[in-house]
């Protein structure tokens, strides 16, 4: 029974290490970016989207653990100081209230600029199109009315 207790230990290291595998490629975007890892956590912590630029964040959004993986590295009592600092930023997430939340909000008031500029044009285009088909119809209605005339 002295076992069982380690077996779970070593259990959830092996998940805490799957999960951070999963999203090595995120981390090691975040690593080319040049990106230190607890700037990152200041960042989210300040909602300061400047500081990460919205490629950062669409990372991050998709890095989101889940509910099980958060509480997980919740409970990690082993030493920080070992950690990588990709560790590290995955253990100091769950500590940021709502921090993939924060994320979000903050990549969504990064984009909304871009977002409004496209709108914008593309509400020009229709503009566009919509008179000339106007003209193409009033041209239309011209051509009928004068063959009613002759």
């Amino acid at each position: 029974m002295a076992a069982a207790p380690s077996a779970t230990v070593a259990a959830e290291s092996v998940l805490i290490a799957l999960w951070i595998l999963a999203f090595e490629l995120a981390i090691l975007f975040c690593s080319r970016l040049k990106h230190d890892m607890m700037a990152m956590v200041k960042c989210v912590t300040l909602h300061c989207p400047e500081g990460l630029g919205t490629e950062l964040l669409e990372t991050l959004v998709k890095m989101a653990p889940t509910k099980e993986e958060e509480i997980k590295l919740k409970n990690y009592d082993g030493d920080l100081s070992k950690l990588g600092s990709a560790e590290r930023f995955l253990k100091a997430v769950p500590d940021i209230p709502f921090a993939f939340k924060r994320v979000e909000a903050m990549l969504y008031s990064a984009n909304i600029d871009a977002e409004v500029n496209y709108l914008r044009k593309s509400f020009q285009t229709l503009e566009v199109w919509l008179a000339y088909v106007i003209s193409l119809l009033s041209f239309d209605l011209l051509l009928s009315s004068e063959k009613l005339i002759n």
